[in-house]
């Protein structure tokens, strides 16, 4: 239904443009669906001096209700329940187990009107949290919070506020017990092009960084992004449909401050749709 977005979507499409398709690992993504709607999704990632790390993910839904289980290669296993528009319109519960590090079970509940959504979560580790936005026209303004029952202290609370229309959206943040401050803004130039920039303060540290960084679609099957920031960082991010089902995205960064070689990198990730 129309309304407000999660507090999570409060600056999102700045961040999707200033961090979306950066990998600088070696990976490969497969997923496929059976004729009877079951879900298959299998990662496989080469870590830059690291292991070789993968996991497998099987989903299906019936009406309202739908199940996943993932697997991956550090031997965690991951149980969904997810049930759309429970109890009433709008509201959705997720039950979720992990086994076995960290054991735990959690449910969460989210809840979208056209004036607000809210959030709320609960594990067996008495961790609870939750987050609530209001919405008014292009104006959203919300919160959220982390409580640790065991501790008897919050430990983690961040408001925001963002002002979204058809062509642009500008959001700010208080974030990380409000020591951070951050302001990001989008503005989508045409059908084929966007421009993104973030600015973060952290205030125990008193510095800053100011990341720009923008989208081009070049034609139907591929599009290019590029982004830099105050530390010198600059990246680049290529992506080419190679045939239907099956993308391709190369990804480089490079410090201009530093000429270490593991100060830059370079990424190569396979998206196969079947």
């Amino acid at each position: 239904m129309p309304g407000p977005g999660l507090f999570a979507d409060i600056g999102k499409a700045a961040k999707d443009i200033l961090t979306s398709g950066y990998n600088y690992d070696q990976k490969l993504l497969v997923n496929s669906k059976a004729s009877n709607g079951v879900v298959f999704k299998s990662s496989h990632a080469i870590i830059a001096n690291g292991p070789i790390i993968g996991d497998l993910a099987v989903s299906t839904k019936q009406g309202s209700v739908g199940v996943a289980v993932k697997v991956d290669t550090a031997s965690k296993l991951t149980a969904d329940l997810t049930l759309d528009n429970a109890i009433t319109k709008g509201l959705k519960i997720v039950v979720r187990g992990t086994y076995p590090e960290p054991q735990v079970l959690s449910i969460s509940e989210e809840y979208r009107h056209e004036l607000f959504t809210a959030t709320a979560s609960f594990d067996s580790r008495k961790i609870l949290s939750g987050s609530a936005v209001v919405g008014l026209d292009a104006l959203s303004i919300g919160g959220q919070v982390e409580y640790d029952a065991n501790k008897g202290t919050a430990t983690k609370y961040d408001t925001g506020v963002q002002f979204a229309k058809a062509d642009f959206s500008v959001s700010a943040l208080l974030r990380s017990k409000l020591n951070e401050i951050a302001a990001l803004y989008v503005h989508n130039l045409s059908s084929s092009q966007a421009i993104a920039a973030e600015f973060v303060h952290k205030r125990s540290t008193n510095s800053n960084l100011l990341t720009l960084g923008t989208v081009y679609k070049l034609d139907k099957t591929s599009s290019l992004k590029s982004k830099i920031d105050t530390e010198g960082v600059a990246s680049v991010s290529y992506s080419q449909e190679l045939r239907p089902g099956v993308t391709g995205v190369l990804a480089s960064s490079f410090n201009m401050k530093s000429y270490d070689k593991d100060a830059h990198k370079i990424g190569l990730s396979l998206v196969v749709d079947a």
